[in-house]
């Protein structure tokens, strides 16, 4: 629907008859219209004000129709056009489809009804894709600062002299709810890494709930920790929400690790047996009272852990195994370049996480 009073019509004829006739006639609509004697004129008065749609004579003096909206088409492409003539032939409006933008031809004479109802639907029109544009704008800057927000939630790399830690993470084209963090509590290395289902503003602000959570918890029990993230969920039961877990934590002198995973894919410690079970345990969300449990194990110097978000790869992925384990020896620098290759060879659609742990030496008694 056409907002009266703010949707604009420039009429252009060397007939000023003409633009008079259809200024009464388009009168009972609230628009406002605006004449032109020539094209001149008419991009003058085009310069100064946005017209939703400029309907142009075809036989005109100096300049015809055709030429003028050719010109209009490329300076003012958000105006719609139409062309009015009495005397075009087919290859005059062949011309004009080519060269310009015209959406609809009005003859001379006119029928009033269909000049008015074709008028006001194209004005319709014109405001409706502006607005869409306009939101497409507005959806774009909002993707664009969450993504930013996203990097900023980001940690630094961690070096010791017994433990790197860093990450790979890419946001997806729509607004996606992975996430992945770590911090150093005394001797302690404690991570996570999660992926909040679906997509769009509500996944990410989940996530970024979940920063705040995870950064400030208690990882000398993991399982427990995912029982609270559990029995604390905004949205308990609902299918549809619901987010894949994983945290832990690693001692720094002496390489023990102990984490928990809920429904996150099994990671990867190069060249060792699969850490979990097939069942990791519900994700967050979908039961009351979920089963969680931890896996403890001893990080000697040369180990690499491995955490994807299966946005990354599937789990046990045959072929990402085999190319981890020629990489057991590299150290977690190189590796990141490596798993950095192997993402470039993939379609992806989806955020990609990758938190990767390297025990580089026994601490020193």
């Amino acid at each position: 629907m056409v907002n009266p009073g703010a949707a604009k019509l420039l009429i252009v004829d060397d007939d000023t008859s003409i633009i008079q006739a259809l200024k009464r006639l388009l009168r009972s609509e609230g628009l406002t219209v605006v004449g032109a004697k020539d094209p001149r004129e008419a991009l003058q008065k085009m310069r100064t004000t946005d017209f939703n749609l400029v309907i142009s004579d075809l036989k005109m003096p100096g300049m015809n129709g055709i030429e003028f909206l050719s010109i209009a088409a490329e300076i003012f492409p958000r105006t719609s056009q139409a062309l009015l003539s009495g005397h075009a032939e087919l290859t005059d409006l062949a011309d004009a489809i080519d060269q310009c933008q015209i959406e609809h031809f009005f003859p001379k004479p006119w029928d009033p009804q269909e000049f008015k109802t074709k008028t006001v639907q194209m004005m319709a029109e014109n405001e409706y894709q502006r607005k869409r544009q306009a939101a497409g704008v507005e959806n774009e800057e909002l993707t664009n600062d969450t993504k930013m927000l996203q990097r900023f939630l980001l940690p630094e790399a961690f070096n010791s002299d017994t433990v790197s830690c860093d990450y790979i993470f890419h946001s997806s084209d729509s607004l996606g709810g992975d996430g992945l963090g770590y911090h150093r509590v005394d001797d302690k290395l404690c991570f996570y890494q999660f992926d909040v289902s679906g997509s769009g503003l509500s996944a990410t602000m989940q996530a970024f709930s979940l920063h705040g959570r995870l950064a400030q918890a208690n990882y000398a029990d993991p399982a427990q920790l995912l029982l609270d993230t559990n029995r604390d969920y905004p949205f308990l039961h609902d299918p549809e929400r619901y987010v894949r877990l994983i945290c832990g934590c690693l001692d720094i002198n002496s390489g023990e690790l102990i984490m928990s995973r809920a429904g996150y894919p099994n990671p990867i410690l190069i060249g060792r047996p699969r850490m979990f079970a097939e069942d990791s345990g519900k994700p967050i969300g979908v039961v009351k009272d979920p089963a969680y449990t931890n896996v403890e194990l001893t990080m000697v110097a040369g180990d690499k852990l491995i955490v994807f978000s299966d946005g990354m790869a599937a789990e046990e992925d045959d072929n990402l195994l085999e190319l981890l384990d020629t990489c057991r020896d590299d150290n977690i620098t190189l590796l990141k370049q490596v798993l950095e290759g192997w993402r470039n060879t993939l379609h992806i659609s989806d955020d990609i996480a990758v938190l990767l742990i390297e025990r580089k030496a026994e601490a020193p008694h």
